[in-house]
């Protein structure tokens, strides 16, 4: 009898231990490949192609994880942005058309969810070096992150499918997610979050209500604001603006309220805000609130001026890396510093055909009828180009003048001045500017485009689409079958991502060299140093530069 008890104690113990493990070992392969959250029964199976020509690992440091991502099938089938099949008239100041699948984070934030099915996808999985899976979930859209290699040190603004809501009308609930621990930094109860420069979030309860959070979640800096407010950043100060009372409030990064500013028309930049009313006199504005430049400060730095004190000063633009301001005084139009320094006066009624405008490191004078154009930068001096003509337009950071077969361009920054060749287009000009690369269109012939980077022509060609994927070029060649789908009207051309798939790309890197150029149809969804991630023969994988998959999910069983 005490045998027998001995034995089942034995036996209870052994059945106890083998739990444990069996528990233990389940937990370790949960925190191995940990599944925030799946709201869809699919979760794809990864495959890993094996080769002969390149290793068995991604090439990422300690900090970084690889993002690879279906996207959701509404993001696949939308219309994308304008394409450089552009007829529309450029003014004269005008900018680029490019579109850019890159998520932008700067010093505003604002509930307002831009083209939410562009970063939603039907599932993400992160991998590290040997191609595991180390954190995977379905129905997610990604705030702040771009596909491809990222940093782990990096938390992940997370929206996912709330379970109550229906596919027909899909919402979200938002946290933030810390890569490194594997949980949430701020909790998934928010239905909106946006990052506010370096330290801060804005998340925003179900009724749109935002609060203002560190980074670090330790804490609610401040959460007494109404749903009408948007923020941005001026200096190490948070501005809160309200469009129904018209006013900005700036905050210290503790919360404090340093002071408010009433006008009906506020202007927020990096160090400074402008104010400006009906029959008021413009303001500007530093971080603390304070008065910098204002109708004042203009006549005690000018006591000559000719023009009455009593007259209304209107702030029509100010530039922050010049730091010029243009102003209106009765008839007067004034380009000045904020000292008050004069720069540039025009009387408009001993020239009335003539007109004021800033640009980024100066100003420029124009004629009504547009047909004398003239640039200067912030001491007055006048640009011309080499053969000593006047520009005919601006570009951030580039002043160009048009002449038969060529476009001169001057770059201010660089002090460098190119000459392009566009006597292969008929009725050529200037649609815009990337870093060192210049994209010609032809007003004759919409379909047709040139590529020079720098002074070097690297693509020419027609149905083409332009698109920008971390500061990478990429050059879509719409085929026939696939120009079909691209949409037309009056105003703009839309082609939607189909069509895309259905066609070849290559890609230029920021130093205009060709890094890859697409063998069969497919489409590119994100370029780093030696990877990109492309959807191609009903998959979506990671690709070397030679189009090799590395590394694949069937979309297939879908």
């Amino acid at each position: 009898m005490k045998k027998s008890k001995k034995l089942q104690t034995i036996f209870f113990i052994l059945i106890t231990v083998t739990i444990i493990v069996s528990l233990t070992l389940k937990y370790i392969h949960s925190k191995d490949t940990e599944t925030i959250v799946s709201t869809k029964s699919f979760i794809p199976k990864l495959q890993k192609i094996k080769q002969t020509n390149h290793k068995s690992t991604l090439n990422l440091k300690s900090n970084q994880l690889y993002l690879l991502a279906i996207p959701s099938t509404s993001y696949l089938t939308s219309s994308s942005s304008e394409s450089v099949d552009d007829s529309k008239d450029k003014n004269a100041l005008s900018n680029d058309n490019l579109s850019s699948n890159s998520a932008s984070t700067d010093d505003t934030a604002s509930n307002d969810q831009d083209d939410i099915s562009k970063y939603s996808y039907d599932y993400i999985a992160l991998l590290d070096k040997n191609m595991n899976i180390v954190l995977e979930a379905s129905d997610t859209y990604i705030e702040n992150s771009e596909l491809g290699v990222i940093d782990s040190n990096v938390p992940l603004i997370l929206g996912q499918h709330a379970k109550n809501s229906k596919e027909k009308n899909k919402t979200y609930t938002y946290g933030v997610y810390d890569l490194t621990h594997n949980d949430w930094i701020i909790k998934r109860i928010y239905s909106y979050i946006s990052e506010l420069g370096d330290d801060y979030y804005i998340a925003y309860d179900n009724e749109g209500v935002p609060l203002l959070l560190h980074k670090d979640g330790s804490k609610v800096i401040k959460k007494d604001f109404d749903s009408n407010t948007n923020f941005k950043l001026l200096g190490n100060h948070i501005v809160a603006l309200n469009d129904i009372t018209s006013s900005a409030s700036i905050y210290s990064s503790s919360g404090e309220l340093i002071k408010t500013l009433n006008a009906k028309y506020i202007t927020l930049y990096k160090n400074c805000i402008i104010t400006s009313d009906t029959n008021k006199d413009g303001i500007v504005y530093d971080e603390n609130g304070n008065s910098i430049f204002s109708k004042d400060s203009l006549f005690k730095k000018n006591t000559n001026l000719g023009i009455s004190t009593n007259e209304t000063m209107t702030i029509y633009q100010y530039n922050e890396e010049s730091s010029l301001v243009e102003v209106q005084i009765s008839h007067f139009y004034i380009i000045c510093k904020l000292d008050g320094t004069i720069i540039k006066l025009l009387n408009q009624n001993e020239e009335p055909n003539s007109n004021l405008g800033l640009v980024s490191n100066g100003y420029f004078t124009y004629s009504s009828d547009l047909t004398q154009l003239s640039f200067y930068n912030q001491n007055g001096t006048k640009y011309v180009s080499s053969d000593n003509n006047d520009f005919t337009d601006f570009i951030y950071p580039n002043y160009y003048y048009s002449k038969e077969n060529t476009i001169e361009l001057y770059n201010y920054t660089t002090n460098t001045t190119y000459t392009l060749d566009v006597s292969k287009l008929s009725s050529p000009y200037l649609s815009g500017i990337h870093n060192n690369f210049f994209f010609i269109l032809s007003h004759d012939d919409p379909n047709s485009v040139l590529i020079y980077y720098k002074d070097k022509l690297v693509y020419q060609g027609s149905q083409s689409y332009i698109e920008l994927i971390n500061d990478n070029i990429v050059v879509t060649n719409v085929t026939k079958d696939s120009s079909k789908k691209i949409i037309k009207d009056k105003d703009s051309t839309f082609t939607p991502y189909s069509a895309l798939m259905n066609s070849k790309h290559i890609i230029y890197d920021k130093n205009g060299a060709k890094i890859y150029s697409s063998k069969k149809s497919e489409k590119i969804l994100s370029i780093n140093e030696s990877y990109l991630q492309i959807m191609r023969d009903n998959a979506i994988g990671i690709c070397d530069y030679d189009g090799n998959f590395l590394c694949k999910i069937n979309l297939s069983s879908k």
